[in-house]
C-alpha cells in the first residue's frame, strides 16, 4: 500500500483520490496506470449495472484505502475479488492477477487520470442493446498483454508533468492561476501543482529543489533562459490580447516565423520562458 506521505512528494508521481457513492470508503492511487480498458464481459456488466466497466490496472501496492476499510464488502478472496462499499454498493476496484494488481473502477475517481481506456475487451459478449461507437480497438476477449519494453517505450511519449524551480511560491502560484486560468490541484509550504490539459506544472521552491537536481546547482533567472515551454493556439493575436489584459508583457511577437508558425513569447516571474504558437497555412505554389 502507499506510504502515508503527501501526494506525489516522495515518489514524484501524482496521486488520484477516489471514493464510493456515499463517501464511506475513500482511497488514493498513483496516477501511473499500466493499462486501461473498457470491459464488456457479463460479470463486469452485472457488477456495475452498466454496459461496460472502464478500469485502470496498477500494482496493488500503489492503492491505499484512506477511509472506511471496515466498510468494504469483498466478494471473493484476497487474491481475486471485487471490492465494494458495503453501505452503498459501489464497486471501487477488483483484485486480479493472483493479488498482484488491482483494476480501479475509473468512475469512482474524483480526479481525472492521465491514462484513459485504450481498448474495448470482451466486446464479443457486449450487451446486445449497446453499440460501441468510438474508434478504440475491440477484442472479443482479453487483449494481448503489453510487453514491458513496449509499455516503457509508449510511456516515454507522454509528458505528464514539468517542475519549475521558483523563488517566491505565492507569486508564482498567483501568476499561473491568474494568467493561465488553471486550477491548483495540490499545495503545501514548498510546492504548488497546477493542472493544464493533460499536463501538470509543479512549482517547487528553490530551497526544496536542490535535492531534486543534486549534484547540479539550482539556477536562477539571472543565469539566462534554460528552456522554453510552448502552447499551440488557434489565434496567437487573440491570445496575446488576452495575456496583456492579464498583465503579461510580451518579450517577442506576434511574429511570423520561417518555419510556418506565428509566435509570441513571455516569461513568468522566475524567468521561465513561454511561447504561444499558431500554425500558419501552407503557402500556395505560384
Amino acid at each position: 500500500m502507499l506510504a502515508g506521505t503527501s501526494p506525489g512528494r516522495e515518489t514524484g508521481t501524482r496521486v488520484l483520490v477516489g471514493k464510493c457513492y456515499c463517501g464511506a470508503v475513500r482511497y488514493r492511487v498513483e496516477d501511473a496506470f499500466v493499462y486501461a480498458s473498457n470491459c464488456h464481459c457479463s460479470s463486469c456488466r452485472a457488477t456495475t449495472g452498466s454496459a461496460f466497466k472502464p478500469f485502470g490496472g496498477i500494482d496493488r501496492e500503489k492503492l491505499e484505502i484512506t477511509d472506511g476499510p471496515d466498510s468494504l464488502l469483498i466478494v471473493g478472496d484476497d487474491s481475486l475479488n471485487d471490492s465494494h462499499c458495503a453501505a452503498c454498493g459501489s464497486l471501487l476496484f477488483s483484485v486480479v492477477r493472483d493479488g498482484a494488481y488491482v483494476h480501479v473502477a475509473l468512475g469512482t475517481l474524483v480526479d481525472a487520470p492521465t491514462m484513459r481506456p485504450t481498448k474495448h475487451i470482451f466486446a464479443g459478449s457486449k450487451a446486445p442493446w449497446f453499440e460501441i461507437t468510438d474508434d478504440l480497438p475491440q477484442f472479443d476477449e482479453h487483449a494481448a498483454p503489453v510487453e514491458p519494453a513496449e509499455g516503457a517505450a509508449q510511456s516515454l511519449k507522454k509528458v505528464s508533468a514539468i517542475s519549475l524551480f521558483v523563488r517566491d511560491l505565492q507569486t508564482a502560484k498567483t501568476f499561473y492561476r491568474d494568467v493561465f486560468d488553471v486550477d491548483v490541484v495540490f499545495e503545501d509550504e514548498t510546492f504548488v501543482c497546477v493542472e493544464f490539459d493533460h499536463l501538470f506544472v509543479n512549482l517547487l521552491h528553490a530551497s526544496a529543489a536542490r535535492e531534486q537536481v543534486e549534484p547540479a546547482p539550482v539556477a536562477n533567472r539571472e543565469t539566462g533562459s534554460r528552456f522554453q515551454l510552448s502552447i499551440w493556439v488557434d489565434d496567437v493575436d487573440a491570445v496575446c490580447a488576452l495575456l496583456e489584459q492579464r498583465g503579461v508583457t510580451l518579450l517577442t511577437g506576434p511574429v511570423d516565423r520561417v518555419w510556418s508558425m506565428r509566435t509570441a513569447t513571455f516569461t513568468d516571474p522566475d524567468g521561465h520562458s513561454w511561447e504561444i504558437a499558431q500554425e500558419l497555412p501552407a503557402a500556395e505554389d505560384s
